[in-house]
């Protein structure tokens, strides 16, 4: 799939709102989305 960056930002952006913070076993899911990216532009 490709993706333009301002996709990717707009992606950030909602997922930055998610405080995982407030719950104790949530993940960052801006961290997640981040880390995936980063695997799927290795490749």
């Amino acid at each position: 799939m490709q993706w333009n960056e301002f996709s990717l930002e707009e992606i950030r952006l909602h997922l930055k709102c998610f405080d995982h913070t407030r719950w104790p076993e949530s993940r960052n899911l801006l961290a997640m989305f981040d880390n995936l990216l980063a695997e799927e532009f290795q490749k």
